[in-house]
């Protein structure tokens, strides 16, 4: 007979179960235990609630009824009834309700099945399903199929899906693929659509499905001015490995040949090894000429410690349309020796083959850093090795060598009591600069350095005053000097309320130069810069402009006003106005109007003085229904063209488009989703 009880905790060697109910029986010798009234069940991070429930703690299996709701990891399923082995963690829901949250996805997602069945932190199978991402009873917009297979993170298959809007059926497809990981996917309808290279095009895609670790998609293009195409790609995971493979044809109409195009990307985990590969090769036929082959290959091998990480990334391309084969293989090695001391090793070793010959050249590189108490040093090696021996057009090119180079940064520290830092770096190097070309040569010579640098900020008559000031000094064994020394100093005060002003100074120089390219340092400079700004809760007006001492000129004063009266409501305007010449260069203008829940208008444009015309850059009238499906009328002005676009407001970025181009041209895009990836 039940026992009427409060909560009762029921903990076993072979499962440690939690159970509150209005009244439970437990029949010790079987381990069953029969819950009524507000039951809940826990066991580790599944909890059961239910009107009754009935639990075999031996075989872990639980049957429940009647307001089912299973927790597992953080999700919630609410059912009629429901079968679950606490052991496997797999079970079914009968009738089942969830909402899924995404951040691809603004709000949530809704999902209602007949029967759900799995685990569902690692595959769940859903059949006659129906999800929307709008507002029940009655969804604008919703989508149903036959079965579903989801694999959490990785991939959605969909068997018999259809898209039904207002209550009408769009379409239906046999099978459908989504990746929850990256931009591949079935498309649900072939894609039509008009490219300069293509002239008009029909894309489709179908998919297939083996099992979780084997499917891919099959192709089938026909394009106006290039041909007919077909392939397949194929999706594939094995023990430690995964990647894909594509295989393409296409009969090109303009060469009379065929064009076959395979991809290969694959990754490979070996222990504490990763392998990526990556293939793109071309065969290329023409009924006039010889074949041509193309062949891009890289190779990316990476593992890593506590204390060290490696990697070795390569690249080859070779075609034989082309006299140039290249082959670059970078290796880094980072070792840390403990908190102060790490070390990089850094080699680069390239391959250019050309009708002249092969040159082949090693690029070591070798860094110690050390980092102290106040102080921190770095020690750089930076040369060239020309592994071939001889010279090539390859080996006319700009090439700068550190042999060595140390810097030791003095951390900041305070001048004193004044609000004023320091800063202090000396470097000591040998650079060996190798310049193409008839007037270059090779220049071997020291350089002694020493920079530094003062900044802070102070108030000031009501305001704030920073300043930030450098010194740089170098010395050349070649008897060259250079002095390098400028800075910057800002004043800023508010004047009143929401009435704030700021003004600028920044200069430099240089007295001297340096033998060395690569250490080429820009002239005078001399700008004084000033600015106002007037802002309360719902409006900004702010105004910008400078002067170049040099040059003896005003820059442009930039005007800008931002008014946002209410949340629905937002307006900005921005002009440039030449004050050398007197007039306006150029206004522009945004404003975003929601009329109301279901219409929204939107424009932005520009009046520019040089070509004395107004530019509409957008223009934009949208209608919401139900807050769930949306659709657009916008007018690009740039472009001259006119689109028609409908989304789902849970998903703004998937939209599909149908335009008219500015030649009367018309133009299709689908959302990047349900587009065939190639």
């Amino acid at each position: 007979m039940g026992i009427p009880v409060g909560a009762v905790a029921q903990e076993t060697e072979e499962l440690p179960v939690t159970l509150k109910a209005d009244s439970y029986q437990f029949d010790r010798q079987a381990r069953i235990i029969t819950a009524r009234g507000h039951v809940i069940l826990s066991v580790r991070d599944v909890t059961v609630r239910a009107d009754t429930l009935v639990a075999d703690l031996q075989t872990g299996l639980v049957t429940a009824e009647g307001s089912v709701q299973l927790e597992v990891a953080g999700q919630s399923v609410a059912a009629e009834m429901l079968t679950f082995n606490l052991s496997t963690r797999v079970g079914t829901l009968f009738n089942a309700r969830t909402e899924y949250h995404s951040p691809l996805i603004l709000g949530s997602v809704r999902l209602r099945a007949e029967e759900l069945q799995g685990d569902l932190a690692r595959f769940v199978t859903i059949r006659n399903g129906f999800t929307t991402t709008c507002e029940e009873p009655e969804p604008v917009a919703y989508a149903t199929a036959d079965e579903l297979q989801v694999y959490p993170n990785d991939k959605i298959v969909g068997h018999h899906v259809s898209l039904w809007i207002a209550g009408h059926r769009l379409f239906t497809v046999p099978y459908f693929i989504i990746s929850l990981r990256e931009r591949r996917g079935g498309n649900f309808s072939p894609v039509i659509g008009y490219g300069d290279t293509e002239g008009w095009f029909v894309k489709t895609s179908w998919s297939y499905f083996v099992n979780e670790n084997h499917y891919g998609f099959v192709h089938a293009d026909w394009y106006e001015r290039l041909g007919v195409g077909a392939g397949i790609e194929h999706l594939y995971r094995s023990a430690g490995g995964e990647g894909s493979v594509l295989v393409y044809g296409l009969a090109n109409r303009q060469t009379g040949g065929t064009d076959l195009h395979d991809f290969l990307n694959h990754l490979q985990r070996l222990g504490d090894v990763t392998l990526r590969t990556f293939v793109d090769y071309q065969d290329l036929s023409s009924s006039t000429g010889s074949p041509t082959t193309n062949l891009f290959a890289t190779l990316d091998l990476s593992t890593q410690t506590q204390q060290s990480s490696t990697y070795l990334f390569s690249t080859l391309f070779e075609s034989s349309a082309s006299p140039v084969s290249t082959l670059n293989s970078q290796f880094a090695h980072l070792q840390n020796f403990g908190p102060r001391l790490g070390a990089e090793v850094f080699l680069n070793y390239d391959q250019i083959g050309d009708p002249t010959g092969v040159d082949q050249e090693l690029l070591p590189r070798i860094t110690l850093r050390y980092f102290g108490d106040g102080v921190a040093a770095t020690l750089v090696t930076d040369t060239r090795w020309d592994l071939d021996g001889t010279h090539s057009t390859a080996d006319d090119k700009y090439i700068l060598e550190r042999l060595p180079e140390l810097n030791v940064t003095v951390s900041p520290f305070r001048i004193g009591e004044t609000p004023l830092y320091a800063q202090a770096v000396v470097g000591l190097a040998q650079f060996r600069e190798t310049t193409p070309g008839p007037t270059g040569g090779v220049l071997d010579a020291g350089r002694v350095d020493a920079q530094v640098t003062v900044s802070g900020f102070t108030a000031l008559a009501g305001g704030s005053v920073g300043m930030r000031t450098f010194a740089r000094q170098s010395w050349y064994t070649t008897g060259d000097a250079r002095v390098f020394y400028g800075g910057r100093l800002e004043y800023a005060r508010s004047i009143g309320a929401g009435v704030d002003t700021g003004f600028g100074y920044t200069a430099q120089t240089t007295i001297g130069v340096s033998p060395f390219i690569f250490d080429q340092i820009a002239g005078t400079l001399s700008l004084a810069d000033g600015q106002i700004t007037y802002h309360t809760q719902d409006l900004l007006l702010r105004a910008t402009g400078f002067y170049d001492f040099q040059s003896g000129l005003f820059g442009d004063v930039i005007g800008q006003v931002i008014y946002l009266p209410r949340p629905d409501l937002s307006v900005g305007l921005a002009g440039s106005y030449n004050p050398n010449v007197g007039q306006l260069d150029r206004v522009e203008a945004a404003l975003d109007l929601q009329v109301s829940k279901e219409w929204r208008f939107e424009y932005s444009g520009a009046w520019d003085s040089f070509t004395q015309s107004v530019i509409t850059n957008r223009l934009s009238l949208t209608r919401t229904f139900c807050e769930c499906l949306a659709m657009s009328v916008t007018y690009l002005g740039a472009r001259q063209e006119i689109w028609l676009e409908a989304w789902l407001t849970a998903v703004p970025w998937g939209r599909g488009k149908i335009g008219l181009g500015a030649q009367g041209t018309l133009l299709f895009e689908q959302p990047w989703w349900l587009l065939p990836q190639r």
